[in-house]
């Protein structure tokens, strides 16, 4: 009787790592399946769960991995787990740099943008083997058009999966739109939109996504960093300028290329206009600075509140006969701040433009 129960319970602890096994070498097959082929499962949803809950059994069971009954055993689901936790493990990796600024608004529209995803179409192939869904999803006002458009292709015998076919990025469609595409025979389908015929086919080989951003997001901050040195260079003139001794906050300069026109901003805390608009005119008035004029006003802009605004505009001397003019806009704000706003060769708002023209 004895032997028989530990026959039993042998083959059921021999079940139960093939199990594991196999679970994990199916789990690392549909996910690598997903990322290298246009295949995925049905919905936006499952396939953006589907690679962190393939991650999370991996993990699983290459900890319980270590109560295998034997080395072999151990050594199968170790490997077994292998595809299973690189293919979700990059995922999360991933999603986790996404959420990490600059990349964070980026991402919140991306996420906004899914959650107002609607299917705005279904048309099935002449021989009703296939259907084509249209997704559309809005973007507002950042973008051209009016939104994106997803078309995806379901086999009608197997309907959890869907591959994706078509994608357009800046699309006048709507939700309202109902005809955005048509069969035009079993394989192809035709967009309106664009005019285009798209051959479907049984499966086209894909760059895995997992992949290819992180070498996207590697190569936007190695662009971004290239920027900012330029930017440091290029708004020099601005940054050297005299500096308020207080706190100052929001501090950002830039150059507009299409004003050609340097500028830089910031806010002064717990101040008023009368005073920053002292210590600048006192201060522009030291070589190799001179202040050419000063012109201050009023804006009823807040509740009714008269705001107090100046534009100092100097010039410095930048040697051989060359001056340079700089305009220094002073607004009071309702917080008891004041937002500074300095450019060159122009002013930046109507604060000074109302005055850089006159003689």
């Amino acid at each position: 009787m004895n032997s028989v129960t530990v026959t039993f319970q042998e083959i059921l602890s021999s079940q139960k790592w093939k199990g594991i096994i196999g679970v994990n070498l199916a789990l690392g097959f549909l996910l690598w399946l997903d990322y290298l082929t246009d295949y995925s499962l049905a919905g936006t949803i499952p396939d953006i769960l589907f690679p962190p809950i393939v991650a999370i059994v991996g993990f699983i069971s290459l900890l319980v991995s270590k109560d295998a009954p034997s080395r072999t055993k151990r050594l199968l689901s170790r490997l077994s787990c292998l595809p299973s936790l690189i293919g979700g493990g990059l995922y999360v990796t991933v999603a986790i740099l996404l959420f990490i600024p600059p990349f964070t608004l980026g991402t919140m529209f991306t996420i906004t943008e899914i959650a107002g995803e609607n299917l705005i179409q279904q048309a099935v192939s002449p021989n009703g083997s296939r259907v084509a869904e249209v997704y559309f999803r809005g973007v507002g006002a950042y973008s051209g058009g009016n939104g994106r458009i997803y078309v995806r292709v379901k086999y009608l015998l197997f309907p959890f999966v869907e591959r994706d076919v078509y994608y357009l990025r800046v699309s006048y469609a709507d939700e309202n739109t109902a005809d955005y595409l048509s069969w035009r025979d079993n394989d192809t389908l035709y967009i309106p939109e664009k005019q285009q015929e798209v051959k479907v086919g049984t499966v086209r080989t894909e760059i895995p996504a997992v992949l290819a951003i992180p070498v996207w997001l590697f190569r936007f901050l190695a662009e971004f960093e290239e920027e900012q040195r330029t930017n440091l260079v290029l708004t020099a003139p601005v940054r050297d300028v005299p500096a308020y001794p207080g706190i100052i906050t929001h501090d950002q300069s830039q150059f507009d290329e299409r004003r050609n026109t340097l500028f830089r901003s910031f806010n002064i805390p717990n101040h008023n206009p009368d005073e920053i608009a002292e210590w600048y005119e006192n201060a522009l008035n030291q070589p190799p600075w001179s202040v050419v004029r000063v012109n201050r006003h009023y804006d009823r802009i807040y509740k009714n509140l008269l705001i107090t605004e100046y534009c100092i505009q100097a010039q410095r001397d930048e040697g051989d006969g060359q001056k340079r003019v700089y305009y220094f806009e002073l607004m009071g704000q309702p917080d008891n701040s004041v937002h500074v706003n300095i450019g060159t060769p122009d002013p930046i708002t109507d604060t000074c433009l109302r005055y850089s023209k006159q003689p």
